[in-house]
């Protein structure tokens, strides 16, 4: 009887750990997912790509950035997101993203009145120090696939570049809930680059993703070369290959005993799932934008401009999923 209530307890014990780990920063289910081989499959079709091979960005592919176009007064970032040549530029078959240090008097929100004052109390028409370009995909249907990046980047404290998936709130986000995939987004600071991996979700319905996400983080040295990123986005597993390198390596379930479940161990039912795992199609994305440092940007006369340079983006979907 004594043994049968031991067992019983321990194995709340365990459950409440899974629970409570869950909800965490998701660090549980990182465990041992580089002593597994990776499920990547091979019946990938291409469904898009953009090699900017033109003299101009496609606008009938790429919009700027379709709710708040500029910074909030004391927010994360510095600048105000344009579509100028200075900040979006398409030449020698490259997209140059760059951050440029120069007055701008824009509107905070392209469709507001200029003389209304928004939420951080400022008038929509503001003037702005620095700017860069945040460009999405008309087409809010990226989801599960592959996806392929390659790019080169400069090096400056403060910048911010990212490649990443997004729907949730805003006017024409595209859904109610917080949902994003940062394939990558790097940080830089003392001569290292902070190569980074998200994943969101609003699981709980709040509005908040603040409990609901799973990063990862790997400093580089050498992101001012040219570098391809593939990403597989399964509905059970993500890798990140930073060119022939598994850089990074998600697991969405796992077994009440913590077992991981994959396409290797598909018949594990009984499992836990990652709060955080994007779950919505959204839009693609590519920005570079200016963190706001408390200890300050830097202001040399070599700091600016500051470019996210991207050779092509392409996304695969798997064939059966070609004519959904």
């Amino acid at each position: 009887m004594w043994r049968l209530i031991f067992i019983l307890f321990c194995f709340c014990l365990m459950a409440i750990q899974v629970h409570s780990q869950c909800n965490g920063l998701c660090d549980y289910f990182k465990i041992e997912p580089f002593q597994m081989e990776p499920c990547v499959d091979t019946r990938y079709v291409l469904k898009f790509k953009d090699e900017f091979n033109g003299k101009h960005i496609n606008k009938d592919v790429w919009m700027l950035i379709p709710w708040k176009q500029g910074s909030s007064i004391n927010g994360s970032e510095k600048q105000i997101n344009t579509l100028d040549p200075d900040n979006l530029e398409v030449s020698n078959g490259t997209l140059k993203i760059s951050i440029q240090k120069g007055k701008k008097t824009r509107k905070q929100v392209d469709w507001e009145p200029k003389d209304k004052v928004m939420e951080d109390s400022a008038m929509n028409l503001r003037v702005y120090e620095y700017s860069s370009s945040n460009i999405w995909t008309k087409q809010n249907d990226f989801g599960e696939g592959k996806y392929e990046i390659r790019f080169r980047m400069d090096a400056m404290d403060a910048m911010w570049p990212a490649f990443w998936l997004y729907s949730g709130d805003g006017p024409t986000a595209g859904g109610s809930k917080w949902n994003e995939f940062d394939i990558f987004e790097v940080f830089y600071k003392k001569n290292k680059w902070d190569f980074t991996t998200n994943v969101h979700y609003d699981y709980e319905n709040d509005g908040s993703n603040k409990d609901n996400f799973c990063p990862s983080h790997e400093k580089r040295k050498d992101l001012d070369e040219w570098h391809t990123v593939t990403c597989y986005f399964t509905e059970q597993e993500i890798l990140i290959y930073l060119d022939d390198e598994l850089m990074e390596r998600k697991l969405k379930y796992r077994t009440w005993t913590g077992r991981p479940v994959t396409c290797k161990y598909p018949k594990r039912k009984a499992r836990r799932e990652m709060y955080g795992w994007p779950r919505e199609s959204g839009h693609m994305v590519l920005n570079m934008a200016l963190r706001n440092l408390h200890e300050g940007i830097p202001d040399g006369p070599d700091d600016f401009p500051c470019t996210f340079e991207v050779d092509y983006v392409k996304y695969w979907v798997l064939s059966d999923q070609q004519t959904k």
